[in-house]
């Protein structure tokens, strides 16, 4: 999946799914990573993540959660 990002010296992510038989919800998370500078510069860019489903996705409607 893509997400809108911050830089990766500075900030983590992690996604959480909620599946039914219709949906799939995926919800992002971002934290700054242990140790990162104090200051970090303001550049957003696009990143991706995989996120493993308890079965395919198939015609389910994929949302924001």
């Amino acid at each position: 999946m893509f997400f809108p990002a911050g830089t990766e010296t500075c900030y983590g992510y992690r996604a959480e799914t909620s599946e039914t038989a219709t949906t799939v919800k995926v919800r992002v998370y971002e934290g700054n990573i242990p140790g990162s500078p104090n200051e970090c510069i303001l550049i957003g860019s696009t990143s991706s993540m995989k996120v493993t489903l308890q079965s395919p996705l198939g015609a389910r409607l994929l949302q924001n959660w």
